[in-house]
């Protein structure tokens, strides 16, 4: 449609000039042709309220929040939606209206003028998608047309005032209204990199998908949170040359620190990456080429990683992203395969972490605004997929005593750093109890010894031969004691050499926690 053509459909005004530029300085994915209408306060109810503002513009409803600098940013497109319902908060308050699409459902509260925002939502969402066209995978049938007597809910299905009820559609016409699978060129001449890194699907739409990898602030979240990158900076899409075969429609540079956890080398490098799109068509597909180029690594000028990302669409209304990997030598190098394995090593890391941070988005998506009813639902659908899938009947063996030693020497994991210290520390507690019993022993022989030293004294009175005998036990008790002695100092000197052990081991523990927390 031309500038303005919908909101004349609709007989609104456009916002002025100025409102109009804040609107698109906010929302940078939104196209500049598309002119804002109206905007209206009220709340994203999420976890919890978040207060900002409602934007309609002639293709997208935005909202925009920042609490305390923390920006939430939603942009919906007016042909994605399926329903607009009006609702009612703490279930008295009529001053909510909930949006939903086909993948989610999101409720806006807090509203001063809500029926004004509603009447608006659905001039805009009729002159965008009349009601006579049916919504991508879904069912048409003759019910589905019939009129709705509620001014609460407004959905695709209904017809709207005394619009005539359109005829069902042709089998032809469903199979042509899903969206059917796609490929990239560079599939079909088979020009993709030597190495794929990605090949995964997502139950996500191809415009969602690409918003979030190259629009809004995912991956620079994704980047600072989960691959713990610094001083990342982003410049904006500008218009490529878009000449030739290799010609790129859109262009943009990103820059960024990253950790490296080799044990030789630099702890960090700067990765310079130039992206580029070279085909973009959200009915058909969509490739991009990342070029990155880490200068500060050894032998960093002669190689650069080339990464080539490709949307297609997949069953159901599925996206798949297909992501393969060249590295490209400029300079001789004589690292080339050390250098070769550390980067694809790198890339597959990098797409792992990217496709878990991609689907617990997509998944979190799906339930925002949903009902507590619904959610219930959901969970009980869940557990009885995963009861399906479980085997039945299948009686577990009576596993003797060996067995169970066995499988429980099988769960042992290795000891801990902490578990050996305590074991150590237990030993050395278990040895000076034993030195001190042999310390009371010891002492005990002494006494007997020194009381048998004066009954020696008092007995002077006594034959010879008795003294010499005395004399004899006395210096065999002595000799015996001597080694007693030698024995204990020997003890004494293994556990203070154990005590110096545990210590050091203590100290190190104690200065890695410490590195760590650095």
């Amino acid at each position: 449609m031309t500038v303005g053509s919908v909101a004349s459909s609709c007989g609104v005004d456009l916002a002025n000039a100025k409102r109009n530029a804040d609107f698109h300085a906010l929302f940078r994915s939104v196209p500049e042709q598309d002119m804002l209408i109206e905007d209206y306060g009220c709340a994203l109810q999420k976890e919890i309220l978040l207060q900002g503002r409602m934007y309609i513009s002639e293709n997208h409803v935005c909202f925009n929040a920042n609490i305390f600098g923390w920006v939430t940013n939603l942009v919906i497109a007016v042909s994605d939606i399926v329903e607009i319902e009006k609702r009612s908060t703490a279930i008295i308050i009529p001053n909510a209206i909930q949006i939903s699409t086909l993948h989610a459902k999101h409720s806006f509260a807090s509203f001063l003028s809500r029926d004004q925002a509603y009447d608006l939502l659905i001039d805009v969402w009729r002159c965008v998608r009349p009601p006579q066209q049916p919504i991508e995978g879904q069912k048409v049938s003759e019910t589905d047309y019939e009129s709705d007597t509620s001014e609460s809910t407004f959905s695709s299905s209904s017809s709207i005032g005394s619009s005539p009820r359109p005829r069902p559609a042709s089998p032809a016409e469903k199979s042509a209204q899903v969206q059917d699978k796609t490929e990239c060129e560079c599939g079909k001449n088979n020009s993709h990199y030597p190495v794929i890194v990605m090949d995964q699907i997502f139950d996500c739409p191809m415009e969602k998908i690409f918003q979030l990898l190259y629009e809004g602030d995912f991956i620079k979240t994704f980047l600072a949170d989960v691959q713990k990158t610094t001083d990342i900076q982003i410049t904006e899409w500008r218009n490529g040359d878009g000449e030739g075969e290799g010609g790129a429609e859109r262009v943009r540079e990103i820059s960024y620190v990253k950790p490296l956890n080799g044990a030789i080398g630099p702890k960090s490098t700067r990765c310079l990456l130039s992206e580029e799109i070279m085909h973009k068509d959200f009915k058909d597909y969509v490739t991009q080429i990342t070029t990155t180029q880490t200068p500060d690594v050894p032998s960093g000028g002669a190689f650069s990683v080339k990464t080539r990302t490709c949307l297609t669409w997949a069953e159901k209304g599925k996206t798949r992203v297909f992501v393969s990997v060249l590295v490209d030598f400029t300079k001789s190098s004589w690292l080339k395969s050390t250098i070769e394995k550390a980067c694809i090593d790198g890339q597959m890391t990098y797409y792992k972490d990217l496709e878990a941070a991609l689907r617990r988005f997509t998944e979190k998506q799906k339930h925002v605004g949903l009902s507590k009813a619904d959610r219930r639902k959901r969970k009980v659908k869940k557990e009885k997929r995963r009861l399906k899938k479980t085997p039945k009947n299948i009686e577990e063996p009576v596993l003797g005593w060996k067995d169970k030693a066995i499988r429980y020497i099988r769960q042992l994991s290795a000891p801990s750093t902490t578990q050996l210290i305590v074991f150590g520390m237990c030993t050395m507690m278990l040895i000076n109890f034993y030195i001190a019993s042999k310390l009371a022993t010891v002492e005990k022989r002494l006494h007997q010894y020194s009381q048998g030293v004066s009954d020696n004294k008092k007995a002077a009175q006594k034959p010879m031969a008795s003294d010499q005998g005395e004399t004899v036990w006395a210096w065999l008790v002595k000799n015996r004691l001597d080694a007693h002695m030698d024995t204990l100092g020997t003890m004494l000197q293994r556990a203070e050499e154990n005590m110096e052990q545990v210590s050091r081991a203590v100290e190190e523990q104690k200065e890695k926690i410490k590195n760590k927390r650095v």
